[in-house]
């Protein structure tokens, strides 16, 4: 036992210990490194290779501002709540999203029973390829469009209507005026001068409040 402790060099067991040691330490390291580069530890960006999850963030981002309205009405006609989001995320600011939805109602209704087996994927194709309507369809849109413009004309017609009638009263009442104003002058000739200058004034002001009087 004691030879065998004298044939050993001096500290070759401490050596030994910290040899193995520093080799563990290395080997740990070299393991961290490569599970840094490989991507082993999970991070924020191991979502990203996810489909799943792609769809979500860009089903959030992209369709945050839809029209809640029309993904009603696309949901009326069996398009999903997803699908309706989506499609609504790629349409332009001038697009008539229900005048082409009810245009796929028309087509739909005109057409021999079960010839659409799908008629979500037509109500898509239509608002998805922005087609747009026959000009003579009308649509519900175009309807209110027509009744605004039917209703201001008769506003407008009728204001006219209003103001000739004021004028014709205005111009009946001077007539009268001046006819007594002729009545009192012939029966009196003293106070023609008074009779004619009260006419005279009674016909300014009337006319400068009357408004110009417009072809019929």
């Amino acid at each position: 036992m004691a030879a065998r402790m004298k044939e050993r060099p001096i500290g070759s067991c401490t050596f030994g210990r910290a040899q193995r040691r520093r080799q563990s330490f290395e080997a740990f390291t070299k393991r961290s490194s490569v599970q840094l580069h490989t991507g082993d530890v999970h991070s924020e960006n191991d979502d990203e290779g996810k489909p799943e999850l792609q769809e979500k963030r860009s089903l959030v981002s992209d369709t945050s501002f839809v029209d809640e309205a029309l993904i009603l009405e696309l949901i009326k006609r069996g398009v999903s709540e997803t699908q309706g989001r989506k499609l609504l995320a790629g349409v332009s600011e001038a697009q008539h999203v229900l005048d082409q939805l009810e245009w796929g109602d028309h087509i739909i209704r005109q057409s021999p029973a079960g010839k659409f087996y799908n008629p979500p994927g037509l109500y898509i194709s239509l608002v998805r390829d922005n087609i747009t309507p026959p000009e003579n369809f009308p649509s519900t849109r175009k309807q209110i469009l027509r009744q605004d413009a039917e209703r201001a004309q008769t506003m407008r017609e009728t204001f006219k209507q209003q103001l000739e009638a004021a004028y014709e009263e205005e111009i009946d009442r001077l007539s009268k005026y001046t006819s007594l104003a002729r009545t009192l002058r012939s029966s009196n000739p003293k106070t023609s001068g008074v009779q004619s200058a009260v006419q005279t004034a009674l016909s300014t002001n009337s006319r400068r409040d009357l408004p110009p009087r417009g072809p019929h």
